[in-house]
């Protein structure tokens, strides 16, 4: 199953079985998917849409001919003291990521983002494998992006200061620890949630 997310709204495809999404609209897949999905992006009706009878494989390639594909790393990074690394952007806390870069792998690209993101050292920063892939789509270039994140496992070694990369309207870097978790599930978002349950 590929579980898409859209503001607060879910777009999953699915070979067989129905998932448990509430309030969702089931569809099979066929020649109006598209269709379906473009009518999804655009209704103001608050409603998650499930397309049943697709492979993973059948629901990409179908969304690579609707969205702009954006491949991005990013990083579940926890430190010495086992509180994990947050970044507050646009009003709501996040996990640090970007973009893939030419000619870099989706784990550098991982690291390279935590460290730009949160003003870490990347010789501090050890990569422990790939953890997960999440999938959102958000506006872009008058049409729409899906950004694939490709999740890995971090651990921080080192005992510098974070400092936030304001140019991406990042405000604050911030070590957050387990006691400390209900603020940030309070006010994150649900592909972040899936990548904290791991």
């Amino acid at each position: 199953m590929i579980k898409i997310f859209y503001i607060d709204r879910i777009l999953a495809f699915c070979e067989d079985v129905e998932p448990d999404i509430q309030s969702a609209k089931i569809l099979h897949f066929d020649d109006n998917t598209e269709s379906a999905i473009k009518l999804f992006l655009n209704s103001s009706d608050c409603y998650n849409l499930v397309i049943l009878g697709a492979s993973d494989d059948v629901a990409l390639c179908l969304l690579k001919k609707v969205f702009t594909v954006i491949e991005a790393g990013g990083g579940r990074v926890m430190d010495k003291q086992g509180r994990m690394l947050f970044i507050f952007r646009s009003g709501r806390w996040d996990l640090p990521k970007g973009w893939l870069e030419k000619g870099e792998t989706l784990a550098q690209c991982a690291v390279r983002e935590v460290s730009e993101e949160c003003g870490l050292d990347i010789s501090d920063l050890q990569n422990d494998g790939e953890l997960t892939t999440t999938y959102h789509i958000y506006p872009f270039n008058e049409g729409y992006a899906l950004k694939v994140t490709h999740w890995f496992r971090m651990r921080y070694v080192g005992n510098g200061s974070t400092k936030p990369q304001t140019e991406e309207d990042i405000s604050e870097v911030r070590w957050i620890a387990q006691n400390e978790m209900e603020e940030v599930l309070e006010n994150t978002y649900k592909n972040i949630r899936l990548v904290l349950e791991m």
